[in-house]
């Protein structure tokens, strides 16, 4: 066997040996069409007084400030989303409100049912001051999320969120180096086939 054969033939040997490497895309924002609101702890969602506090306009909203907000909901104040099946999250990104009340920290529950009775993962966040934007791995596959208001500043009541983004998990694609290194080496091994 040659010098050229033998490399050949251990680039296909590391090929087997270590797989198909892969690279990340980017993750995909889930269009608010395809979020739904199950329940949320809020007066104004409703009120023909203040129309535009309703926990819709809060997602997908590019940061449009105090777009829900409760009235005097403070650590009681929550949403629960349904996605519509189960989805496999990579993160979620929440930006605050101009309301009277700041958070300071929440919670991310998931769940496949819609009572959470079981959970299958949750993401706490906190900040030392309020929060203004907060993005959280949440490496969860469920189909309902619960965003539930942990804490707030002092006097904080009225919490509530001008944007809530959803992403979902990057699909994984092959790394086209290491495709290269596959190919020379299956090419390695018809060569040597001939040879002998």
């Amino acid at each position: 066997m040659t010098i050229y054969q033998r490399g050949l033939f251990l680039a296909v040997l590391t090929a087997v040996a270590c797989g198909p490497g892969e690279l990340y895309a980017n993750p995909t924002l889930i269009d608010n069409a395809t979020v739904g609101i199950i329940d949320s702890y809020a007066s104004f969602p409703g009120d023909s007084s203040n129309p535009t506090y309703v926990v819709a306009h809060a997602i997908d909203a590019a940061g449009t400030s105090t777009v829900y907000c409760t009235e005097s909901g403070g650590n009681n104040t929550f949403i629960a989303f349904d996605l519509g099946a189960a989805i496999s999250f990579d993160s979620i990104v929440y930006h605050g409100t101009d309301c009277s009340g700041d958070v300071t920290s929440f919670n991310l529950v998931f769940s496949n049912s819609s009572d959470f009775s079981s959970v299958v993962g949750a993401a706490p966040y906190s900040s030392l001051s309020s929060i203004s934007t907060a993005t959280v791995s949440t490496p969860f596959t469920a189909q309902y999320v619960e965003w539930k208001v942990t804490g707030g500043s002092t006097g904080s009541t009225n919490n509530g969120a001008s944007d809530f983004q959803f992403f979902s998990a990057p699909a994984q694609v092959p790394e086209p180096a290491t495709w290269v290194l596959v190919g020379l080496g299956l090419a390695g091994l018809a060569v040597r086939r001939r040879v002998h």
